[in-house]
């Protein structure tokens, strides 16, 4: 999406993808599920107008699904310096999006089940 290929990200996205936010109530983040490739993919591109591309992304497993945390070295007001995205994939498509931003709930996951 950063590339700006909606078409290549669509075709990633299972049609029925849920999208669920938890920032702990600490950072800015949709309250409810967003569900729906194409709303999913406006979800994101609004977030990549209002705070850019991340500074470094890196690969991980959270929560046992496969994962990208990625950093903002400067992020503006209200906005997580650090994001985790846990993938679910079903059929060969990404079925669920689980945001991670809350700092409390990275904090246990870096100490039990992070994986670099």
């Amino acid at each position: 999406m950063v590339a700006g290929d909606t078409e290549a990200a669509l075709a990633l996205l299972d049609e029925g993808v849920a999208l669920v936010n938890d920032a702990g109530g600490v950072y800015h983040a949709a309250r409810n599920v967003v569900r729906g490739a194409d709303h999913v993919l406006r979800f994101y591109e609004g977030l990549l107008k209002k705070v850019g591309a991340p500074d470094e992304v890196r690969p991980r497993t959270f929560n046992g699904l496969a994962a990208v945390e990625m950093l903002y070295r400067s992020p503006t007001a209200r906005y997580a310096p650090r994001v985790v995205l846990a993938l679910s994939v079903e059929a060969g498509r990404i079925a669920h999006v689980y945001m991670v931003l809350a700092p409390r709930k990275l904090a246990r996951c870096l100490a039990s089940d992070w994986n670099d």
